[in-house]
């Protein structure tokens, strides 16, 4: 019998790769188990989370024009109290002109709207369908008998909806608070965030913590710019158009546009269904092809000389983080589940450029000859 070679030849590489499959589902499924612990702990805190998010969206939008005072040599708290009151004017100069816009325009969408209905009970009546009168009666007699019927329902939903409100004034407040500090003192507050780490943990998190907040602050900017193109863009319309309610239907577009991808859709459907009440189906039919050009505009143009130089993600993982942020959080979710994947995805990208730092040989130093 030969003799056998005292060195082990290790483990066979289909083991080998079997060890290694293991091990890599061990940890994905020890970070499922910490995500999903994390969301369930902000579904319960969700009075909290939320404001939070809005804060980090806000302050990172408004942070340029805070740095931008002090160097103009003002201190750090007027500075800021500068901004956030500006805000607050823009904010309640919009909301003033939406509402008077609103108090005059309202009497003539309803008298538009009943001219319109009254248009198209004439033509079921007398065009190629030749409906009956007491059928229309009929089907309307049973929308009347439906809200009838669930009038408890819909009275309790304006409770509840007293309810949300309430809880949407405390996280606003908490939201201004936590915005205003991040604003005064965001840098400070991030120092000894950093300061509370191990020495050899400061540096990856300094880096990955300053991506994140740069692609965050890029997002929000020109997410921004694409809402009020889309804005701008409709209000011009909607007022050659005659339609009533333009402003506030604009301003509508432009905040559903801060949701990637189906804001602006969802928005420019309520302005189409008020157009096609009011002006009638070719108006309507000509807003829908205005909408698609904006959205052409948007894909082509803005996203990705505006938002994709700041946001390295595909469109398909955007449309996935999208939908998956719906389904799991809902309209929140759909608000803040791209711009902190795009914030997550940069401090990763920060943190393998560390690693490969510190992996990588020292380059020697040639000594000159003199």
């Amino acid at each position: 019998m030969d003799e056998v070679d005292g060195t082990d030849p290790g483990p066979l590489p289909v083991r080998t790769g079997l060890r290694g499959a293991a091990l890599t589902c061990a940890e994905l499924l020890v970070v499922g188990v910490f995500v999903y612990i994390v969301f369930r702990l902000a579904e319960r805190l969700v009075i909290v989370v939320v404001p939070v998010g809005v804060a980090l969206l806000v302050s990172a939008l408004l942070r340029p024009a805070v740095l931008w005072l002090r160097r103009q040599g003002l201190p750090s708290a007027l500075a800021t109290w500068i901004t956030v009151l500006a805000v607050w004017t823009v904010f309640g100069l919009l909301a003033w002109g939406v509402t008077v816009r609103s108090t005059a325009e309202v009497p003539k969408l309803i008298a538009e709207a009943t001219k319109t209905l009254t248009d198209l009970r004439d033509y079921l009546v007398n065009g190629p369908l030749h409906l009956q009168p007491d059928q229309i009666d009929k089907y309307t007699l049973n929308a009347q008998n439906y809200l009838k019927d669930h009038q408890a329902q819909l009275t309790k939903g304006v409770i509840s909806g007293a309810g949300i409100l309430a809880e949407m004034l405390s996280g606003a407040i908490l939201s201004f608070f936590v915005g205003f500090f991040l604003l005064y003192d965001g840098e400070g507050i991030f120092e000894w965030m950093t300061r509370q780490l191990p020495p050899a943990g400061r540096l990856p998190f300094d880096r990955a913590g300053r991506s994140a907040w740069r692609a965050l602050s890029g997002y929000v900017r020109g997410t921004l710019i694409v809402a009020l193109f889309h804005g701008v863009a409709m209000g011009i319309t909607l007022t050659i158009m005659g339609v009533p309610l333009a402003l506030p239907l604009a301003l509508l577009v432009a905040i559903g546009s801060l949701v990637p991808l189906a804001g602006a859709v969802v928005a420019g459907g309520v302005a189409v269904l008020v157009t096609l009440a009011t002006q009638g189906p070719l108006v309507a039919l000509i807003l829908v092809g205005v909408l698609v050009a904006e959205n052409q505009a948007e894909a082509h143009l803005l996203q990705p000389f505006v938002v994709g130089r700041y946001v390295h993600l595909h469109p398909l993982a955007i449309a996935l983080v999208l939908t998956t942020g719906t389904v799991l959080a809902g309209i929140w979710g759909a608000v803040f589940a791209v711009p902190f994947t795009a914030a997550t995805w940069a401090a990763v990208v920060a943190l393998r450029q560390v690693r490969a730092e510190r992996e990588s040989p020292p380059v020697p130093v040639e000594l000159s000859q003199t």
